[in-house]
């Protein structure tokens, strides 16, 4: 995905996992549950069956996953995806950065950019592209620019039904879990182009620190992820990791940023219950 100023395509391109597979599986994933390792390192994955490219342009941007809420199928992807950066607001090769003044007030809400649009599937290339009958960006996304949770999170309305998916339900993401991370990352920091077909990974959520000094720094309801070999980059951005919850498996993050070498582990957003609650107002709004 050659947004480079996406902070989860910057992020995104080092290994997203891929295995939204929508039946039960055992309780502790295993390398043999799904198709295989990483994007930085990893392979390709054409079974994961909640795959969403996103496009804007008609160019391929980002990650993203289809999800179900509330009854109602959607597309979920990294807010920085599908907004454009305010004024002030840094754009690096890893994603973004906010201009992150420590107790200043958070600027209005980012609007969503225009022409954007979602193709189902494991290949990025192949299939329709389905515009999006509406973008709804979390409300506290700021591009970093203001004090509290980054918030980095939309929501994608398709204007008709996504064939070949099954969308996966939202799931909290706790410390020492096992999850598959997907995307289309590039699968080399010197790479020019990112995968045509989607690649997977398994990694872990990790303590906190180990994603120190990424701007504008761990926020409130993001989760730290890492894998020994296994890396996030350009292109896995708004891509998911995927926990199992329930004895399914389930979306427990988007992929929002990481650092400039995609080196070491990467942020998530968690779909946490504030996050879950927004979606859920989102998808009664649509149903008005």
């Amino acid at each position: 995905m050659r947004r480079r100023w996406t902070a989860a395509a910057a992020v995104a391109a080092g290994a997203m996992l891929a295995a939204a597979l929508a039946g039960p599986v055992a309780a502790s994933p295993t390398a043999g549950d799904g198709p295989g390792t990483l994007i930085i390192g990893g392979e390709d994955a054409p079974h994961a069956r909640a795959a969403v490219s996103v496009h804007v342009g008609g160019r391929f941007v980002c990650s993203g996953v289809a999800v179900e809420i509330a009854g109602v199928a959607a597309v979920m992807t990294a807010a920085h995806c599908v907004s454009d950066p305010p004024a002030g607001a840094a754009r690096t090769v890893t994603g973004w950065a906010g201009p992150a003044v420590a107790g200043s007030a958070r600027p209005a809400p980012a609007a969503a950019v225009e022409g954007v649009a979602v193709r189902a599937g494991t290949d990025r290339t192949a299939g329709p592209l389905v515009e999006a009958a509406e973008v709804v960006i979390r409300p506290g996304w700021s591009w970093g620019a203001g004090p509290g949770r980054v918030d980095d999170a939309a929501l994608i309305r398709p204007a008709s039904p996504l064939r070949g998916v099954s969308p996966l339900r939202l799931a909290d993401a706790r410390r020492g879990q096992v999850v598959r991370a997907q995307g289309w990352g590039i699968t080399s920091i010197d790479a020019t182009q990112p995968p045509t077909v989607l690649q997977a990974a398994t990694m872990r959520v990790v303590r906190a620190e180990r994603c120190a000094g990424m701007m504008p720094g761990m926020t409130a309801g993001e989760v730290c992820v890492a894998a020994p070999a296994a890396h996030a980059c350009y292109g896995d951005s708004g891509g998911p990791i995927l926990g199992v919850s329930g004895g399914r498996w389930a979306v427990v993050g988007l992929a929002s940023r990481a650092r400039e070498l995609c080196d070491g582990a990467t942020i998530y957003s968690a779909v946490d219950p504030t996050v879950r609650a927004w979606a859920a107002s989102t998808v009664r709004a649509w149903r008005q």
